[in-house]
């Protein structure tokens, strides 16, 4: 999938064509206000990019201290530039059906799968931008050729077993990237890398940090932003008693090189334990150099206890942001948003979907966005048990409005709201994820850059013969018919859903010999090629 987005700028234009669980009233307390010494405007620069509008470890129950220190000359600025960032993954993967195997949904499909994401930095001839791509680079070169080699041995072993009639093995490496900064002053962004086997069923995890420096490539080291160790493990004890392995974790990381540690404008997260510290909540343990100076347009996330303490104003004085659901029967009666002591309450009358949502999402994926156009409050929460769905209000002059509904997403990277990098679920396709760069528009509402949105989703096998329409790569147009056959391995490559338009790529064991094929999907049917798509594929879970 190398030069991805602009595959699939190109396909798009000639085909036709991304917990705070019922918080109790008693534990919302009265802080003094965060007072900065002086502020400065938020600037509203032009951009040349034009969006197209479609219209359509959870905390304990501890809360934030009670007052908040006055740190002074440590004003909120907006004199960085964000820097433009793609995803640019590289996806190989091959399967075949498990003849050892079956199972009340259908036949098994054994698989391989390596995912490894490298993030493509659109401006290359900032300075910036060189220093932050060559400390990448060394990154990604030390980490791809051992994955590849991994890959390249287990799918040997795969083939081997498919011969001889054995139970096919899976084994999964990913590698994913997030980014929580990317400016003409920092880049913080945390590896997400993960092994499973087959073979015991075991596998790993881990989460790497890096944080560079835009000046000359450096990299920011713990030691550099954490000056009072203690304080900080003391605010980590204090707000999550129960979970003892942060602490140990981080006290035994500090002053060390392992990159465990993601920075934002207002804070530090831990992603391992998806933990945000706001520097607001123990000025004294930080070097404040690292924080409070933005771009113009950036998303700031909200902490474990589904708060935030900023100059939403920019008066000079920090405002208290908390968020907090009231729950009825196992899921949401009433949404409440507090801004400044001023509560905002929501319920099913204003939101009827609430009543199907059942909690907030964790892992951070609550913000607030300053753009252009306002600031906005982006919440995520789990709905009808199996999905997501962001509530979206507006920060406005006589307080915060309900503006939309954004149904079966999830934000992803959400530091640059005009560029968020987000996950979409398509129940019709396996519910399969859609992955897309999106801008946040006035009413709410998400705006995709490509209409073809990259998908990962694979590898199936055909059970019967299908009909498709092959694509010329050179020209990314549509060729004429071709047969697939029977007990073809193929993936999900890309979707177009305004159009219907499934791209997917034929398999093989090399994948030069891999190519990209067209179809039609019916959502309301259920059909590929007017055929029924849980006949067609084996190893697809169409029982939802």
């Amino acid at each position: 999938m190398k030069k991805l987005v602009a595959i699939l700028l190109s396909a798009s234009m000639l085909i036709g064509l991304s917990a705070c669980s019922n918080s109790d009233s008693s534990k919302k307390k009265n802080r003094s206000k965060f007072t900065m010494a002086e502020t400065s405007e938020v600037i509203s620069t032009e951009t040349d990019l034009t969006i197209p509008s479609i219209s359509d470890t959870d905390p304990t129950d501890t809360v934030p201290t009670d007052t908040d220190p006055t740190v002074p000359g440590m004003p909120v600025s907006h004199d960085l530039s964000q820097i433009l960032v793609d995803h640019n993954p590289e996806v190989r993967m091959y399967g075949a059906i498990d003849p050892t195997q079956e199972s009340e949904f259908g036949e098994m499909v054994g698989s391989e799968f390596l995912y490894l994401d490298e993030l493509v930095f659109v401006d290359q001839d900032d300075q910036a931008v060189l220093n932050y791509q060559k400390a990448l680079s060394d990154i990604y070169d030390a980490q791809h050729d051992p994955l590849a080699r991994k890959y390249e041995d287990y799918l040997n072993r795969f083939c081997q077993y498919q011969e001889e009639g054995q139970t096919l093995p899976n084994e999964v490496f990913i590698s994913s990237s997030n980014i929580f900064r990317c400016d003409t002053e920092i880049l913080s962004v945390a590896m997400n890398n993960k092994t499973l086997t087959q073979e015991g069923y075991g596998g790993n995890f881990d989460i790497e940090c890096h944080n560079f420096r835009a000046s000359d490539g450096s990299r920011i080291e713990i030691s550099d932003v954490i000056k009072n160790p203690d304080a900080l493990l003391d605010y980590l004890e204090n707000m999550y008693p129960e979970d003892d392995d942060i602490c140990e974790n981080v006290a035994s990381r500090i002053g060390h090189s392992d990159p465990i540690m993601a920075l934002t404008y207002d804070g530090v997260i831990f992603p391992e334990y998806w933990v945000k510290v706001p520097v607001t909540e123990v000025p004294d343990a930080f070097d404040m150099e690292y924080f409070f100076n933005t771009p113009d347009v950036y998303s700031l996330y909200l902490d474990n206890f589904h708060r935030l303490d900023w100059d939403f104003d920019g008066d000079g004085d920090f405002e208290v942001l908390e968020c907090s659901l009231q729950q009825k029967d196992y899921v949401v009666s009433e949404l409440d948003i507090t801004l400044d002591g001023q509560t905002y309450g929501f319920t099913t009358n204003e939101i009827p979907s609430l009543g199907y949502a059942t909690d907030f999402r964790d892992e951070l994926s609550h913000m607030v966005s300053f753009t252009e156009t306002g600031k906005y409050i982006l919440l995520t929460l789990a709905k009808d048990f199996l999905t997501d769905v962001i509530y979206v209000f507006r920060i406005g002059p006589d307080g915060i409005e309900y503006l939309n509904e954004i149904l079966d997403t999830r934000p992803l990277d959400v530091y640059d709201p005009t560029h968020m990098y987000v996950v979409k679920s398509n129940y019709v396709l396996n519910r399969s994820t859609l992955y897309g760069t999106y801008t946040l528009n006035e009413d709410g509402s998400l705006s995709e850059y490509t209409i073809m949105q990259m998908m990962c989703a694979g590898p199936f096998v055909l059970k019967q013969d299908l009909v498709v329409k092959e694509l010329d790569e050179a020209s990314w147009s549509v060729g004429d018919e071709i047969t697939l056959k029977k007990d073809t391995p193929v993936s999900f490559y890309s979707y177009d859903p305004y159009q219907h338009t499934l791209l997917m790529e034929v398999l093989h064991p090399d994948d030069s010999d891999n190519f990209i094929v067209y179809a039609k999907i019916d959502e309301d049917d259920r059909t590929i090629s007017d055929l029924p798509l849980k006949e067609v594929f084996a190893g697809f879970r169409h029982d939802y």
